[in-house]
């Protein structure tokens, strides 16, 4: 599998996930709160979309970067007694 091909089948997996956690997410939302949201999108598509292209084309700030860059490691494990 070339590198292309791989970062396709990956973005593929990673989109599918993301798919499968916003309907669990949405299932947990009232069908009114959720009905709101789809009437408020349908509403005012364009100014959505400027909001999440504004949020996309914003840089991401050095700080943020660095603390991107580092990776997650787990805390040490520090038993507590019981309360």
């Amino acid at each position: 599998m070339n590198t292309l091909s791989y970062i396709v089948h990956v973005m593929s997996d990673v989109t599918q996930k993301l798919e499968e956690i916003l309907k669990e997410e949405f299932a947990k939302f009232d069908p009114a709160a959720l009905q709101y949201l789809e009437q408020l999108l349908a509403e005012n598509e364009p100014a959505v979309r400027k909001i999440v292209q504004n949020a996309l084309d914003e840089p991401i700030s050095q700080e943020t970067d660095k603390r991107l860059q580092k990776p997650l490691l787990p805390k040490p494990y520090q038993p507590r007694p019981p309360p």
